[in-house]
């Protein structure tokens, strides 16, 4: 039957929907089996409590339904042809994230969706949070480029957390803050991966269980957001005192922080291998998606120290990071990170930048400068757009550098302008 469907699925649509259909519920039961020996059962998947775990495989089903297996192998095409230069046209990145009225599921109703995974009740399984995150993800319509994407979001520098760091959510703000453990000298600079317990062992769970119930290829999940090296290590030490070590101890700062991008490494490579089975690409809070490894590397603390402090300290650890990762690219957040620009440029392996303009700022199409330098050095460029307030910021960036085909634009806060998203993917795509 396959065999058939698939002559026909390569010039019929619907013979394609029913092919993606087939292959994904024969793999569904192949995963089902090996869910079920894992836990010693028969029958369906079974959740924490030993009960039938339908609901979650009824969202991953609806999830295949909507992003089927041709709906990623399109994605991934375009997107390889973007980062390989092929594409010939801009990267547009939409996914208008809106509320799934099915958010119901039988006499079951998910927990609510929550940005920050540590919003989700203490008593939360891993199961119940990504039934959360599937069910909100069934509501993201993708236009252009775009592709649903979620990742475990226990705030920026999360390695800090795996190292012995104080994790604490702020639900006024809706954010998490690291702070040093209760009791630790702050000159302390050793530190050891906790491997078998706390944040490291539940992400690494939340993705396991991806792989454990998704169809290879068809479901995606990003890298959790691991942080800067210099950033996590300022979540033990205070920025103004660590600052002053880069004067006082810098060889003690270089050692602490070689030790803080080795545990960087080994989480990447952890759940990279996880994801690498089950997804159909490498991606991370930036969604661009790659066959082969790509991330988002970052330095907050850059904002406040001098081109020479940051070639001394920060470039060794980028220059280090980029060369585990086929596709990094440069999280450059603020007016303070652009003295900076030129050393990053001088990166090889460096692939592009996401510039980030900053609150109080002038608009994202207002810096020509930094893009003229940043395209003029051969990188790539990534740029989130605010499609209700100017649908043309694209055109204006694509008109100072003379090109558009080397930047990745991105549409992923909720928007109301469905006409002007449509007008903009009509004048590039």
């Amino acid at each position: 039957m396959i065999t058939c469907l698939g002559y026909f699925a390569k010039n019929d649509y619907k013979a394609r929907v029913i092919l993606d259909k087939v292959i994904y519920t024969r793999q569904l039961i192949i995963n089902k089996k090996k869910v079920n020996e894992a836990n010693g059962m028969s029958g369906d998947v079974y959740n924490q409590n030993g009960e039938q775990d339908g609901s979650l495989v009824e969202l991953f089903e609806r999830y295949a339904e909507k992003f089927p297996v041709s709906f990623w192998k399109q994605r991934l095409a375009d997107h390889e042809a973007w980062w390989e230069g092929r594409l010939g046209r801009p990267l547009i990145n939409v996914a208008n994230e809106s509320i799934d009225e099915s958010m119901l599921h039988g006499d079951q109703e998910v927990l609510p969706y929550h940005k920050f995974w540590p919003a989700y009740p203490a008593r939360s399984s891993n199961r119940e949070i990504l039934e959360s995150q599937v069910a909100f993800m069934l509501g993201i319509e993708c236009m252009g480029d775009g592709f649903p994407n979620q990742f475990p979001v226990y705030g920026a520098g999360s390695l800090a957390a795996m190292l012995g760091a104080r994790m604490e959510y702020q639900h006024d703000g809706d954010t998490v803050w690291f702070f040093p453990p209760k009791g630790r000298d702050s000159l302390d600079f050793s530190f050891s991966l906790d491997r078998d317990g706390g944040l490291f062992a539940r992400i690494k769970d939340h993705y396991e269980t991806i792989a454990a119930l998704a169809v290879p290829g068809t479901f995606q999940m990003g890298m959790t957001d691991i942080g800067g090296t210099a950033d996590v290590l300022a979540s033990f030490r205070p920025a103004n005192d660590l600052l002053m070590d880069l004067y006082d101890r810098p060889d003690d700062v270089k050692l602490a922080m070689a030790t803080i991008r080795d545990a960087w490494k080994e989480v990447y490579s952890s759940y990279q291998s996880i994801l690498a089975g089950v997804c159909p690409g490498s991606t991370c809070w930036a969604p661009i998606l790659s066959r082969s490894t790509y991330y988002m590397l970052q330095c907050d603390l850059a904002y406040m120290i001098s081109p020479s402090m940051f070639n001394e300290f920060i470039m060794p650890d980028l220059e280090d990071l980029c060369s585990v990762l086929d596709r990094p690219f440069y999280h450059l957040d603020g007016q303070g990170q652009i003295a900076h620009l030129d050393s990053l440029l001088s990166i090889g392996r460096l692939q592009g930048v996401q510039w980030i303009p900053g609150e109080g700022a002038a608009p994202i199409d207002q810096w020509p400068t930094v893009f003229r330098k940043i395209s003029d050095a051969g990188k790539k460029i990534q740029v989130f757009l605010d499609i209700d307030n100017d649908p043309y910021q694209l055109d204006k960036i694509a008109d100072q550098i003379g090109r558009a085909d080397n930047i990745v634009a991105i549409i992923n806060r909720r928007f109301s302008d469905v006409r002007a998203a449509e007008d903009l993917l009509a004048r590039f795509c």
